[in-house]
């Protein structure tokens, strides 16, 4: 692949690339990631014995450093709000407090990366929900907010992490520590053991700390009073800093959108809204325009294209552009080839205002999956987790039974479960692992492309919000009510617009309630017999003609295919292409090895 397609930055993005000063790695290749991403260049500091390249935000052009007169200093990336601060007087008080040890963690808020410089030696403290991406390799000399950065400073060939590769295509994305890059890992500040550098000290947030987990909630209405009043002091106690860099929210027909929307309002913050012009959003685009109409806030709408109408340079400008945003990494419905996840686009849609406000981990307020209170762990594992799109294309059904016990092992550490808790799933369990692991390492993924451009924070997904979200389980019911009933609390008039189900959130209809009762009776393994049965179906009448029509088309197309099957990952490609979501992911997956193929050894 040649240079890349995508037009230089006018200002700087925010990311950092931190390295021991006498560590030896492929600069000019680094330097080309960071150009590639949009990046002019760094402000450059030494920090005792290493190294920081300190990069802005694209479209903002404040300092993200404080330099004191007696030898303190603190550089941030991501987005951090201290004591209902704006963004510079946050890092001010921060680092005072720090200077007095007197910070307070708990008064910390958004998705971040700081890192502290007292008396020649550097500390490091990232959000508590690891929602901010950070990346080293194996020797822990080298740290970065971006993925690709730590695979191009490698001067020898890399191999691909075969088991990190089949759980991205699995369950959409990749827990801790791997990545899909043997000798890259993906730090977390749960097991700060297990990351040492005798010039950095990793500062701990509590993550592992006993939590009271209690159902302290009486009924139904005092739960969702609970919830609304956490997030009105969640959304007040951003106000200044959201006034300072105005708000964009995206709108859709769903209920997080409008949720967020609702809550925005405690911000105090000027607001613009966005939503998405396509044959697949028109629906969705009616339901945002009444409800920017209800507040009077303006609404940009944005025309999407669908990728496979575009012809082959518009293509490959997507995949390139999508690669360079979302570092190389995915999820299973986000940082694909699409209009949607470009930097082009979201660049677009910003505007003036730098703050974004994003939806994502609502469904921690509701029951998605009509889920029943009691669940089979394994069932749960392969129609939920894994979805049974992914589980049929495995090509040795063994690998499912390695691969559980791989994922499982991981989740353990991370969230802290033992066996007991595997043997008695619940629906509580199973929120559980959507709140301290889909959320961070899946919604992270966009946490992190976004943070580049500019603020953007992703309110559901707070500790503390998430945490309180857990102690309604016993109300949350087996589809979207409890979620409903917040949105009417806060305004009737809103929530009675139709939503994109069909109905309006102030009053679901007795159909919708018994279609969700079925849904939660059917058995898990019954629905994933199902989905498996129609697989088959379209697998014997369709099979790989769902997909030869882009192999025609697209030489690009042609070149990702044949680099997926040169690898050794277990996966029937044409199986896994059946699948929309699965198609993209794996696409993506493809034409990063593609691009990348001088620095990784895929195994043929």
């Amino acid at each position: 692949m040649g240079k890349s397609l995508i037009p230089r930055a006018k200002y700087l993005m925010g990311a950092f690339f931190l390295y021991n000063s006498i560590t030896d790695f492929d600069i000019d290749s680094v330097k080309n990631t960071f150009s590639s991403k949009g990046f002019s260049e760094p402000s450059i500091f030494r920090l005792g014995k290493l190294t920081l390249w300190l990069y802005k935000k694209q479209l903002i052009n404040y300092d993200n450093f404080v330099l004191s007169n007696d030898d303190y200093s603190l550089f941030a990336t991501g987005t951090v709000i201290y004591k209902n601060n704006t963004y510079q007087d946050s890092l001010l008080l921060l680092l005072k407090d720090f200077q007095t040890d007197c910070l307070e963690i708990n008064k910390l808020k958004g998705a971040f990366c700081l890192f502290f410089f007292r008396q020649d030696h550097l500390y490091m403290l990232s959000d508590r929900t690891n929602i901010y991406h950070i990346f080293t390799n194996t020797k822990n000399t080298i740290f970065s907010s971006s993925f690709l950065a730590i695979l191009n400073a490698q001067k020898t060939k890399a191999e691909l992490n075969i088991d990190a590769c089949l759980e991205q295509l699995l369950t959409g994305f990749v827990t801790p520590p791997d990545t899909i890059i043997s000798g890259i890992e993906f730090y977390h500040n749960n097991c700060i053991k297990n990351f040492t550098n005798p010039n950095l000290t990793f500062l701990n947030q509590g993550q592992n700390d006993q939590i009271n987990e209690t159902f302290d909630f009486h009924n139904f209405d005092t739960a969702v009073e609970k919830q609304i009043l956490n997030l009105k002091t969640y959304y007040s106690s951003i106000s200044n800093f959201a006034i300072e860099n105005k708000l964009d929210i995206g709108l859709s027909g769903g209920f997080d959108s409008r949720l967020n929307f609702l809550l925005s309002k405690y911000s105090l913050a000027d607001t613009q809204t966005h939503t998405y012009i396509s044959q697949d959003h028109i629906t969705e685009a009616m339901i945002a325009e009444k409800l920017a109409a209800k507040f009077n806030v303006p609404l940009k709408k944005i025309k999407l294209n669908k990728a496979i109408s575009k012809c082959e340079e518009e293509l490959i400008y997507n995949f390139e552009d999508a690669l360079f945003f979302y570092d190389g990494r995915t999820n299973f419905s986000m940082g694909t080839y699409n209009d949607v996840h470009t930097r082009k686009l979201r660049v677009s849609v910003l505007g003036s205002y730098k703050l974004g406000l994003n939806g994502l981990g609502g469904e921690i307020f509701r029951n998605r999956e009509h889920l029943p209170s009691k669940i089979n762990f394994l069932d749960w594992i392969r129609y939920v987790l894994m979805k049974p799109s992914t589980v049929y294309a495995l090509k040795d059904k063994k690998q499912f039974e390695y691969m559980l016990y791989y994922i499982l092992s991981k989740y353990k550490k991370l969230v802290n479960l033992d066996s007991t808790e595997f043997s008695n799933f619940s629906l509580y369990y199973a929120r559980k692992l959507f709140n301290y692991i889909w959320i961070p390492y899946a919604a992270g993924i966009k946490n992190s492309a976004e943070n580049q451009l500019s603020f953007f924070l992703m309110p559901f997904t707070d500790y503390m919000i998430g945490l309180n979200a857990l102690k309604a389980t016993p109300f949350i019911g087996i589809d979207g009510k409890f979620e409903a009933a917040m949105i009417t609390e806060l305004n009737e008039e809103v929530a009675s617009i139709t939503s994109s189900y069909g109905y309006r959130f102030n009053k679901i209809p007795f159909v919708s309630k018994i279609d969700s009762f079925i849904k939660c009776i059917i058995p898990i393994r019954i629905k994933y017999l199902r989905h498996i049965y129609h697989l088959q179906k379209l697998d014997r009448n369709i099979g790989a003609s769902i997909f030869l029509p882009l192999l025609d088309k697209y030489h690009i197309i042609n070149k990702i295919f044949k680099v997926l099957n040169a690898t050794q990952i277990p996966i029937n490609w044409n199986r896994i292409m059946l699948d929309k979501p699965n198609m993209e992911r794996t696409l993506y997956l493809g034409y990063f090895l593609l691009r990348f193929n001088k620095k990784i050894d895929i195994g043929n």
